[in-house]
């Protein structure tokens, strides 16, 4: 009887273990697409408050524009004259009169090159795919007598890509 329980044990063993089932499979594709883009934002260049009577110095401001594009997509960003300007020169005009305070807006922080809507006179870069910022650099001109108030100009900025 010792011999025949292993002998069981072996043939139970073998008649518990089942077949395999049958599988079938299949592949899909995983996609997404990015989109070649650019979007704009700026912050305010303010030149505080100007003592009164005549501005005897230049006074300088600094603002920021900030480019988000695309990874790898080159761009440029150009500034209109603004809503006040008389030709080329850029001016803010007082809130209630018909008065001008003139101001110019720059590429470097040496203020020697302009930034225009014009090619060469505007930024160019390339996306990193997050916000990069780049520096407005002001200046209000000495040698100016406007009357108090408040003054403004709208600016706008253009991403071409």
């Amino acid at each position: 009887m010792q011999r025949l329980l292993p002998l069981a044990c072996v043939l139970g063993c073998f008649i518990g273990v089942q077949a395999h089932a049958q599988s079938a499979s299949n592949s899909f594709a995983v996609n997404a697409s990015v989109q070649t883009a650019c979007g704009v934002t700026a912050n305010t260049v303010n030149f505080g408050t100007l003592p009164p009577g005549a501005a005897t110095t230049q006074v300088d401001a600094l603002g920021a524009i900030v480019v988000t594009c695309s990874l790898g997509i080159s761009y440029t960003v150009a500034l209109d004259p603004g809503a006040n300007a008389q030709g080329s020169n850029r001016r803010m005009r007082h809130a209630t009169l018909t008065q001008y305070l003139g101001y110019d807006l720059y590429r470097n922080a040496a203020r020697t090159q302009r930034w225009r809507a014009t090619p060469g006179q505007d930024v160019s870069g390339t996306g990193s795919g997050t916000a990069q910022s780049l520096s407005v650099y002001a200046r209000l001109p000495a040698g100016q007598t406007p009357p108090a108030g408040a003054y403004l100009d709208t600016v706008t900025a253009i991403v071409r890509y």
